[in-house]
């Protein structure tokens, strides 16, 4: 089976060659994230951008799911079936394309010419290694040269990749081996309706969000709540008691165990977020964010609204999971990292009291986000537009 599929994977070079002969029209932006199955990430707050704002671009997404592309077709958004033909020629066709992962996967990488420009827009800024600092996933050398000579259209290439700071810019350098000039610091487009939508001072913290992130395998079982010892009940009854609300939603690869289906059925002060939410369009709505792992942690510093790192069951995660973090969490939590359900809910009720960002959160907005204006749309738009008509 793996030779069959090696073999239709280097036939499909024809299709690639023919792509790469095929006109480009600069005007043409195609949009796609998360394997052409969610409409969502960066990619969706910039391609809503471009709807909005740039008349004179033909833009479309791009889905490879049918379901999502029935409903946004339905919605009357500009959408295209990767695998269809109207879908492979707007490929073929395209000036510029934008996507949270990879060219590869979020699009039919064997329709998109040498000659389109790639634009890797990534989904968050990262926490733990990714790429080629990953040593436990990462290609070995020998792997990537060989993708790249005998199925050149499945590299992972870009133009220019966008960042929110030098941090993350200098991670990206690594992960990718991509040169400086080819990190553009923009701000992410999914985190600008979070800028113009920070906390109020006056405001009494009621609504709590807990965002763990990816474990295990995926379309596993989420272990962590029946693993850690969280009891719902007990949960359920003191945020009752203290006028709070806990709502959390996995991660899109992680399902939530039967077990705690049913622990968490009776419930009236905890709520779980559908996998298909969007969550940067619920953000805004929570008061205080709660994540072991996820990269949302820096998404969320621009709100200036509290922030718990809570990194229960590290030593699994880290032994089973992933290779390491590129930051210490001593230097990233706003207060004290916490590695218990209880203490966790007693930092809860200090938080109440909080004033606002401290002198410490206030070093890490600056450290991890050079702009807070809700213009990262904008830039990149501009940078696309340099790009593509700088050049005869």
């Amino acid at each position: 089976m793996v030779l069959i599929r090696q073999f239709w994977l280097i036939l499909l070079n024809v299709v690639y060659l023919a792509a790469c002969l095929v006109p480009k029209n600069r005007r043409l932006w195609l949009f796609g994230a998360w394997n052409g199955r969610q409409y969502s990430d960066n990619s969706k707050y910039l391609f809503q951008y471009v709807l909005e704002n740039e008349p004179c671009v033909e833009a479309y997404w791009c889905a490879q799911d049918k379901a999502l592309f029935e409903s946004m077709k339905e919605a009357g958004l500009p959408v295209f079936h990767a695998f269809s033909l109207k879908g492979m020629w707007l490929q073929a066709r395209a000036g510029a394309v934008a996507y949270s992962h990879a060219a590869a996967w979020d699009f039919c990488a064997c329709c998109l010419g040498h000659r389109t420009r790639r634009i890797q827009l990534w989904h968050g800024l990262p926490l733990k290694r990714i790429g080629l600092d990953d040593v436990r996933t990462a290609p070995g050398p020998a792997s990537r040269a060989l993708t790249k000579w005998l199925t050149p259209y499945r590299t992972e290439r870009f133009d220019f990749m966008i960042a929110c700071g030098e941090e993350d810019k200098a991670i990206y350098q690594s992960a990718f081996h991509a040169a400086a000039e080819r990190i553009l610091i923009t701000g992410f487009p999914r985190n600008d309706r979070l800028a113009v939508a920070c906390r109020d001072p006056g405001a009494r913290p009621t609504r709590i969000l807990y965002l763990p992130t990816f474990r295990g395998q995926p379309g596993s079982d989420f272990p962590l709540f029946a693993a850690s010892g969280f009891d719902a009940d007990q949960v359920d009854a003191w945020l009752g008691a203290n006028n709070l609300s806990f709502t959390f939603k996995l991660h899109p690869v992680n399902h939530l165990s039967f077990l705690d289906q049913d622990r968490f059925a009776n419930c009236r002060n905890i709520g779980r977020l559908e996998p298909g939410i969007d969550i940067y369009e619920k953000l805004t709505d929570y008061d205080i964010f709660i994540t072991d792992f996820s990269s949302i942690y820096f998404d969320f510093l621009v709100t200036n609204k509290p922030i718990l790192l809570a990194p229960i069951g590290m030593p699994s995660y880290l032994s089973q999971d992933r290779g390491g973090f590129y930051f210490d969490f001593a230097e990233l939590a706003p207060g004290p990292a916490i590695t218990e359900w209880d203490g966790l809910f007693d930092r809860v009720l200090q938080l109440r009291a909080d004033p606002g960002p401290n002198e410490h959160y206030r070093r890490l907005q600056t450290r991890f986000h050079r702009y807070r204006d809700g213009m990262a749309s904008r830039r990149i738009v501009e940078a696309m537009r340099r790009l593509l008509f700088s050049r005869p």
